[in-house]
């Protein structure tokens, strides 16, 4: 299924819904959703998601579990308009292009992604990485959680910036941070903004030719590598929590 013209809801705030329900096939937007007025809420169940504009969606993205979205230019998504606890779970992220959201409060799910030039959420409530993200560009997260898990990097993850820098910011106070259950990498440099909390097992974070940067005490009953290769490290306090191994 293609649709080669923008969708728009006639008034924002009569808050029209719009479901795509191609089953195994594929889904095809050639232009943006809500350039004019946002849609409440957009559903794609596809097994292939090709998004070649912007979105602008003021509630829920929901992409089914099988659903490969793949850019087919530099996309942005704004659901800056959304309430606390709406989601957007991406099940894989494929084409050769930037994405930037601006989230608001949603809850953002990644599951992989090896293929994009550059990932950046510039505002959420939290984001959890469930699987590998390595890509040659810059990942860049914010988030306004006041967890300690506002940004998630789960055990079966692997975040990796192959040609650029990794900068994670958490502005919700107190111990609103990044929890890392696996390794951090980048080319250039790995910023943490926000407490680092030192999940499970020995933790490695890599700058090849940059800095470390941890602007936050760094916690955590656990082991942690940090290893500037051609750079310094900064850190903030250390265990102001349980206390890691360096």
């Amino acid at each position: 299924m293609r649709i080669t013209g923008t969708i728009n809801a006639d008034l924002a705030a009569n808050a029209r819904t719009f479901a795509v329900n191609a089953g195994t096939s594929t889904v095809t937007f050639n232009n943006a959703v809500g350039d004019r007025e946002a849609v409440e809420s957009l559903t794609i169940t596809a097994t292939t998601f090709n998004l070649g504009g912007d979105l602008t969606v003021n509630g829920n993205i929901a992409l089914g579990a099988a659903t490969t979205t793949t850019l087919a230019t530099d996309v942005a998504i704004d659901t800056t308009g959304n309430s606390d606890g709406d989601t957007i779970v991406f099940a894989a992220l494929n084409g050769a292009f930037g994405l930037t959201i601006a989230g608001g409060r949603a809850d953002i799910t990644f599951v992989g992604t090896t293929q994009l030039t550059g990932l950046t959420v510039s505002s959420s409530d939290t984001v959890a990485f469930t699987g590998v993200v390595s890509i040659p560009g810059d990942i860049s997260v914010t988030v306004s959680d006041v967890l300690a898990t506002a940004i998630n990097v789960q055990a079966a993850a692997t975040i990796d910036s192959t040609a650029g820098s990794v900068t994670f910011t958490a502005t919700g106070g107190g111990i609103s941070g990044a929890t890392l259950n696996a390794d951090v990498s980048a080319d250039q440099n790995v910023t943490i903004n926000g407490i680092t909390t030192l999940a499970t097992g020995a933790r490695i974070l890599t700058a090849d030719n940059g800095n470390i940067t941890l602007n936050g005490d760094l916690r955590g009953s656990q082991t942690a590598t940090l290893a500037a290769l051609n750079g310094n490290v900064a850190l903030d306090t250390v265990g102001a929590g349980a206390d890691p191994t360096l």
